[in-house]
């Protein structure tokens, strides 16, 4: 008997190929917790080219498996606490992936200003008008744990909630710093 082979296949309304796996009922939990979903991973290839969606497929089911790896770990280890360090360290490690991402093409300035305004309107602020602490929504936390286990960590609630603060702080740097590359600036950031 053959073994079963992940390939494209198309999706019947866009025409568009995708790769899907089916998520062991053993690490179900885990998936909706970490990505939303429980019964398949599926990544869009972006083409309705057969061939060009073959090649692209090694890569997408790498990011299958990674997803999976990071379920599996999650299912095995016990929530540890982290160091605000530890927090701001995977927040900027965060930022790096995807300022590496964005940093050739940035985008319009005015995208990245809407990103950096809309993070800045989730503060509150004092009798004084000053800002205080960024308090993070339960999709802030939810998201935390995801980072968190891409690097095979699982945290206590309170480090997610710092972790989610740092990342929330990485999100608005990063905006300022595409903010700066749209409009030409290549050079350090401050």
């Amino acid at each position: 008997m053959p073994v079963a082979m992940t390939r494209p296949t198309r999706h019947p309304a866009s025409g568009v190929f995708r790769l899907r796996k089916v998520i062991p009922e053993s690490l179900r939990d885990a998936a909706e917790r970490l990505f939303g979903v429980r019964r398949e991973f599926i990544e869009n290839l972006g083409t309705k080219n057969e061939a060009e969606a073959r090649r692209r497929a090694p890569a997408a089911l790498a990011e299958i498996e990674r997803k999976l790896d990071v379920c599996r770990r999650n299912t095995q280890k016990a929530a540890q606490r982290l160091s605000h360090i530890q927090c701001v360290a995977i927040a900027g490690a965060w930022r790096r992936e995807r300022l590496e991402l964005n940093e050739k093409n940035p985008a319009p300035a005015q995208g990245w200003e809407a990103e950096r305004d809309m993070l800045l309107s989730y503060l509150d602020f004092d009798d004084d008008g000053q800002p205080e602490d960024y308090r993070p929504t339960p999709k802030d936390i939810a998201e935390a744990e995801a980072v968190a286990a891409e690097y095979g960590i699982v945290a206590d609630e309170e480090s997610l909630s710092a972790l989610a603060q740092a990342l929330w702080l990485a999100k608005v740097q990063l905006a300022e710093t595409m903010i700066r590359r749209a409009h030409g600036d290549y050079g350090p950031d401050p």
